[in-house]
C-alpha cells in the first residue's frame, strides 16, 4: 500500500534529521558521515513529496504538503547554487513551500468545484429541455395515484347536473389542447348526444370532472395527428346509473392494439390504440378510472379498427359503503 510506504519514508526522514543534528550539535559524528546523513533526510523528504503528490489515496491535505515539501527542497536546491548565506537560503525554500502547499490546496479546491459545477449545469440544461406544464395539458401528476388508493380518503357526495359536469371537463379539455390558428373551432368540435337533458349523477363533482376531463383530453389529443377524426359523447341514464360514452372515430380506422382491446384500466402505459403514431401513453386513463372507482363506478375501454369508445358508468345514487372509500 502507498500509505505505509510514505510512513517508513516519513520515519526515515526523522531519523536522519535527528541524528544529523545531534550530530552536528555534539562534533562526534565525521563531516562525512553527518553530510551523509543530511542526504539521507533531504532525500526522504523528496522521496515522501513525490510518492505523496502522485498517490491518489494519499490520505486528504497530504498531497498538497507533499507538493509543498517537493517545491521547498528545490528550492533549497537553488539557495545552495546561489552565493546566498545560510539563513537567506532557508527563508526561501520555507516561504517557496509554504506558497506552492497554499496554490495546491487552491487548485484542488477548484478542481473539486468543477464538477458540481458542470452537474449544476447539465440540471439546468435538463430542466430547460423539460416541457412546461402548460404543455402537458390536463395530464395530472402520477404521485397523485397513490394518494387515491389510501383508504379512508375524504370525499365530497353531492348530486350534480351531468350535463352541467360534463361542460366543465369539456372546457377544461379545450383549454389544454394545441390549436393551430384559425380552426380552433374544428379541431376542438365535440358532439355531445343526450338522451335526457335532467339526467343528474352522485359523486365527488371534482373527482368526476376531473376522470371526464382526463378522457375528453386523450380522445381531442386524436386529432393532433388526425384532423379528420370525429369526438361523440354520448349521455344515457338510466333507473340507477348513467353512461357517459366518449368516442374518437376515424373515417378510415385504425388496426387495434389487440384482437380483444386493451383494458387501460389493468396496462395504463397502453393507449387503446397504441400505435406508433398515436399520441399519449394512457396514464390519464388510468387515473380517471380510479376517479370513477372511488366514486363507486366503473371504467371501460373498448378499441377497434375505426376507434375507440371510452364508458364511464356513475351510479345515481351511491351506496354508504362506497362514500369517501378509494
Amino acid at each position: 500500500m502507498v500509505v505505509p510506504r510514505l510512513r517508513v519514508l516519513l520515519s526515515a526522514q526523522a531519523t536522519a534529521l535527528a541524528v544529523a543534528s545531534f550530530g552536528a550539535a555534539l562534533g562526534i559524528l565525521p563531516a562525512e558521515v553527518n553530510g551523509g546523513l543530511w542526504a539521507v533526510a533531504v532525500g526522504a523528504a523528496g522521496a515522501l513529496g513525490t510518492a505523496g503528490r502522485l498517490s491518489p489515496s494519499s490520505p486528504p491535505g497530504l498531497r498538497e504538503v507533499s507538493g509543498g515539501v517537493v517545491v521547498a527542497l528545490l528550492a533549497l536546491v537553488v539557495g545552495a547554487a546561489l552565493p546566498l548565506d545560510v539563513v537567506t537560503t532557508l527563508r526561501l525554500a520555507l516561504w517557496a513551500g509554504l506558497a506552492s502547499t497554499a496554490a495546491f490546496a487552491l487548485v484542488r479546491v477548484l478542481l473539486d468545484a468543477r464538477p458540481a459545477a458542470l452537474l449544476l449545469r447539465a440540471d439546468a440544461t435538463t430542466n430547460a429541455s423539460l416541457p412546461s406544464p402548460a404543455a402537458l395539458g390536463a395530464m395530472p401528476p402520477l404521485y397523485d395515484d397513490a394518494l387515491l388508493r389510501r383508504p379512508g380518503r375524504p370525499s365530497v357526495v353531492a348530486r350534480v347536473p351531468a350535463r352541467r359536469l360534463l361542460d366543465a371537463a369539456l372546457e377544461r379539455a379545450r383549454a389544454a389542447q394545441p390549436v393551430t390558428r384559425g380552426r380552433r373551432d374544428e379541431q376542438l368540435r365535440v358532439e355531445v348526444v343526450a338522451a335526457d337533458a335532467d339526467l343528474d349523477v352522485d359523486g365527488d363533482p371534482t373527482d368526476l370532472a376531473e376522470a371526464l376531463c382526463a378522457v375528453l383530453d386523450n380522445a381531442l389529443r386524436v386529432r393532433a395527428f388526425s384532423p379528420e377524426a370525429k369526438v361523440q359523447v354520448h349521455l344515457r341514464g338510466g333507473p340507477s346509473a348513467i353512461t357517459f360514452e366518449v368516442v374518437d372515430q376515424l373515417p378510415d380506422g385504425t388496426a387495434p392494439a389487440q384482437d380483444a382491446g386493451i383494458p387501460d384500466a389493468d396496462a395504463p402505459f397502453l393507449h387503446p390504440r397504441a400505435d406508433l403514431d398515436r399520441p399519449g401513453l394512457g396514464v390519464a386513463l388510468a387515473r380517471a378510472r380510479l376517479l370513477v372507482e372511488k366514486n363507486g363506478g366503473k371504467l371501460l375501454t373498448r378499441s377497434s379498427a375505426e376507434g375507440s369508445t371510452v364508458q364511464l358508468t356513475m351510479p345515481r345514487r351511491m351506496t354508504k359503503g362506497t362514500v369517501g372509500q378509494a
